[in-house]
């Protein structure tokens, strides 16, 4: 089996007549005017992510752009088939996926010895033989992919070097650790989102564009650094370029007796069908990497902070992480992804264009895949100047609406149960909240562009998102207590909590106020030196 990566037509994609195909690297800009690819379109949604990072890796490898100018113009002014086939050509040898020669992200030692089927290369896909109890199908069934062609097992391939989760002992995990958040900036066409996800030279760290296939970018092209004797690959010992690239399983596909049918994936027939791969542990081990496609969060640690990458947790991607993820945030700690922090120093340069946030990854327990999550969010651009107080309002918003989620959980947990502190948290509540307000959170952050643009007051905008924040509230706290149907509920202890969760996530508290930057009214400065001076008097009696 010789496929080479960069030549072969190999990545399913879809136009905007909707017509599909399968196009090679250097295809992505044909018919750009008249029907341009818009998206990757392969039979799993692990695979379109790990895709559009191969494009982005493989492009930035060979033509990345000195300024944001460069940038903008190969987004504007596309470049042909001919002159993509070019700037690929160099690293061809890095890209053989099968045949004698060094083969794409794949280890020549481990040939003929452990033996896997070839569905193990499918991250939530547990071996065939596991109790039918373990379930963890989450794509396919198992024991239902038997045979996959060669294009969906460099598809596998990759995705599994890219977000290799753990295995146990000896089982590295990626760059990002094991099932890394990915965010990409998607714009309107294949090529445009792209483009827009290439750091400019100096924003990699590199000074000279690589010429040839450099087994520091692309590992299987030397010697491997395998962890065996506890070695660790940290940036010093590779290339920047290398994140794109990192090669923690050590894999070699098995197409010495190709079989003919169809794949189990794509449902394309084949003749070249696969079976079985070759796999050992101790892979490469990483340390100490940034990768510019995902954010990070600094942990305090007693030998010195660490800036870890964001993993998906359970309850999906809402507005819930939009610091961290859309919008800069070191005060809380968090860090958006140099391709995001990119974006927005030459905005002005690519403001044409009203690209998303798209985020997406596994939600992991060591090994097990518990879920696949992505979404999209918006990337609003604002006027000059406007920025820092625009960004201040949303954290306001942001900042209220974890409040009023826990205290949703809280009070719904309380009016459940007679010892609500022996019962672990209600995520379910919380996950509600956050999916059934996302809505009202980007109604308030248009309003706050608007109003801030205009050099209007936004109080009115922000009171009036709290409004319906605590409605959406009272609603899913109703739905899970119902009151009306109490039965072996207590309901004294249910009208209870429903009242304190109606003070709670209102302006009369003080707190709610604080964080939404609600101006308090003379009332409310009465009451609260009312209460202030109760409670003096209490403790002047008690003395």
């Amino acid at each position: 089996m010789v496929v080479n990566l960069v030549n072969k037509k190999w990545i399913p994609v879809i136009r905007r007549s909707g017509t599909r195909e399968t196009i090679a690297p250097s295809e992505m800009t044909t018919k750009i005017d008249d029907d341009p690819i818009i998206r990757i379109d392969a039979p799993r949604p692990d695979f379109n992510g790990a895709l559009v990072q191969f494009l982005i890796g493989i492009i930035q490898t060979s033509m990345a752009p000195e300024d944001g100018e460069m940038r903008s113009e190969l987004r504007e002014d596309p470049p042909e088939e001919i002159t993509l086939k070019a700037a690929l050509h160099p690293f061809e040898e890095a890209f053989h996926l099968g045949g004698e020669k060094r083969r794409f992200m794949q280890d020549p030692t481990v040939k003929d010895t452990d033996r896997w089927l070839i569905d193990s290369l499918l991250i939530e896909m547990p071996p065939s033989d596991i109790s039918i109890k373990d379930n963890r199908d989450l794509f396919v069934k198992r024991s239902t992919v038997r045979a996959i062609c060669p294009e969906c097992a460099a598809q596998a391939l990759y995705t599994i070097q890219t977000n290799s989760p753990a295995g146990g002992r000896g089982h590295m995990t990626s760059i990002r650790g094991g099932g890394p958040l990915t965010t990409i900036i998607a714009g309107d066409t294949l090529w445009d989102t792209v483009v827009l996800n290439i750091l400019l030279e100096g924003e990699s760290g590199v000074q000279n564009q690589p010429k040839s296939p450099d087994a520091k970018i692309f590992p299987w092209m030397g010697e491997i650094q395998t962890s065996e004797n506890g070695m660790t690959v940290t940036p010093k010992d590779a290339h920047p370029y290398h994140a794109y690239f990192g090669m923690p399983k050590r894999i070699y596909l098995d197409d010495g007796d190709p079989k003919q049918g169809i794949c189990d994936l794509c449902g394309v027939t084949s003749q070249k069908l696969m079976t079985h791969y070759w796999a050992r542990p101790y892979g490469i081990k990483y340390s100490d990497w940034t990768h510019p496609l995902s954010p990070y969060y600094l942990k305090a640690d007693k030998s010195g902070d660490m800036w870890l990458p964001v993993h998906p947790q359970e309850g999906g991607i809402t507005y819930q992480y939009w610091l961290g993820l859309v919008q800069a945030t070191l005060s809380d700690k968090k860090m958006i992804a140099k391709v995001v922090s990119s974006y927005y120093r030459h905005a002005g340069v690519d403001d044409s264009i009203h690209p998303v946030l798209w985020a997406f990854g596994y939600d992991m327990d060591n090994k097990k895949a518990r879920g696949w999550y992505e979404s999209r969010m918006p990337l609003i651009e604002i006027a000059p100047g406007c920025k820092e107080i625009y960004e201040e309002e949303i954290r306001s918003i942001i900042l209220t609406a974890e409040m009023l989620s826990y205290n949703v959980a809280g009070q719904t947990k309380s009016a459940l149960f007679d010892n609500p502190k022996d019962v672990k948290e209600i995520s379910i509540v919380k996950r509600q909240f956050w999916e059934q307000t996302e809505p009202l959170f980007y109604t308030a952050i248009r309003k706050l562009q608007r109003a801030i643009e205009a050099g209007e007051q936004t109080e009115s905008i922000r009171e009036s998102w709290l409004q319906s924040a605590r409605e959406a509230t009272l609603e899913i706290f109703d739905n899970y207590v119902k009151i009306p149907l109490l039965g072996e509920f207590d309901p004294r202890r249910a009208v209870k909590a429903r009242s304190l969760l109606l003070y709670l996530n209102s302006r009369r508290n003080p707190m709610v106020r604080q964080k939404l930057k609600l101006i308090p009214t003379d009332e409310e400065r009465e009451r609260e030196e009312a209460g202030k001076s109760k409670r003096r008097g209490r403790k002047g009696d008690s003395s």
